[in-house]
């Protein structure tokens, strides 16, 4: 059977209490023809040190040091160096299941681009294969499928500089914008498997914990977001785009009911033209409500009741989750 080369990108920051279990478990893929590119983005924990001992032992493993960067150039710097025809990445945090490389490969398919494994913390898909156009579609809502860029294996001619092109300000999301880019990259269906291939490790110290949400940041995100979809498709997508902008908006306006800062936000101005640029209509009577009303009073009640909705809906869903895992 052809074993083409699977690239495995590392990217490195302040895991040192977490490595030596990343590293083994990729030492011990039974799919063994692989590569191993540890990249230590300026790590000042012994990170680059346990790196360093284990290119020593296995000659599939390559070190990249260099300054601190941020995740994104330090995921482009090592595929760079990848000579993979596919490419996954794991987090130095997280770990692979022994069988997780042969079990992908097993599923790859001559017109398959991206294959979508399991996390040990995700319910099972309810589809094996999703269109090119719903795939975009859900990326672009980041719910549903893992939006990590974990847990997936990627042909490698999807990949390009501008699929890394972010600015280290995007400091959360920036997997979320990576997987539009590259969803638009393919012309064909993404297939997802039931079985797991990744277990994520919860880390206090991580970016995505220590993460404070601000209206400044959701509105430079989501602009990168737009950016990331071809301008010859962006009117397909755009109703997409304000549903999740909307969303956005109506969190924040929840979480900070006594604030009316957001109603001059660029974020919230250019949400509004592109409602009405599109003839878009908020079909939920809460969020029409809350974004529309001009009496503080009353958003601050109909805040309350949507509140009390969506909680219901939260927890009905996470037991619906359980029950169907």
């Amino acid at each position: 059977m052809n074993t083409p080369l699977i690239s495995i990108i590392v990217p490195i920051y302040k895991v040192d209490p977490y490595l030596d279990r990343c590293i083994l478990s990729l030492i011990k893929q039974t799919y063994t023809n692989i590569e191993i590119i540890l990249v230590d983005d300026g790590s000042p924990d012994n990170s680059g040190k346990i790196c360093d001992e284990y290119a020593k032992k296995d000659k599939r493993i390559t070190v990249i040091h260099q300054q601190n960067q941020g995740v994104t150039a330090a995921r482009y710097n090592g595929f760079q160096k990848a000579k993979g025809e596919f490419i996954t990445f794991v987090d130095g945090d997280d770990r692979l299941p022994e069988k997780a490389l042969e079990t992908l490969f097993k599923e790859t398919e001559p017109d398959i681009d991206i294959i979508i494994g399991r996390s040990d913390k995700a319910p099972r898909y309810s589809k094996k294969y999703l269109t090119n156009i719903n795939y975009r579609k859900q990326c672009i809502h980041g719910q549903k499928l893992p939006m990590a860029l974990w847990g997936h294996l990627y042909r490698r001619t999807l990949f390009n500089k501008e699929i890394f092109n972010l600015p280290k300000e995007i400091k959360k999301g920036e997997d979320m914008i990576m997987n539009i880019r590259l969803a638009f990259q393919t012309q064909h269906k993404i297939k997802m498997i039931p079985q797991i291939i990744y277990h994520y490790m919860y880390n206090p110290n991580s970016v995505m914990q220590k993460f404070q949400p601000s209206l400044d940041y959701e509105d430079l995100f989501q602009r990168y977001v737009r950016k990331s979809l071809p301008l010859n498709q962006l009117n397909l997508y755009m109703p997409d785009l304000i549903i999740v902008r909307l969303r956005a908006l109506i969190q924040y306006i929840c979480s900070y009911p006594q604030s009316k800062n957001w109603e001059n936000h660029p974020f919230y101005i250019q949400l509004i033209q592109d409602i009405k640029c599109s003839n878009f209509i908020i079909k939920d009577s809460f969020e029409k409500s809350i974004i529309y009303t001009k009496s503080d009073q009353l958003r601050r009640k109909i805040i309350y009741l949507y509140t009390i909705k969506n909680k219901f809906i939260y927890y009905y869903n996470r037991i619906l989750q359980k029950i169907l895992r």
